[in-house]
């Protein structure tokens, strides 16, 4: 029975933690003073994006 009530607090404890925390995490991003778009990154950024159309080819 012990074991139960300790799981059931648990349970709750984290369930209320991941809410108040993704509730974090989304006001500091509405919040937030920059988004991608607006300093220069591209919205999606991908490995063509930050190492330009042509990569350096090794020396041999």
């Amino acid at each position: 029975m012990v074991i139960a009530v300790i799981s059931a607090v648990w349970v709750t404890a984290s369930a209320g933690l991941a809410l108040v925390v993704g509730r974090g995490i989304r006001t500091a991003d509405a919040r937030a003073p920059f988004t991608d778009h607006l300093i220069g990154l591209p919205v999606e950024l991908t490995v063509a994006a930050v190492l330009g159309a042509r990569t350096a080819q090794p020396s041999l």
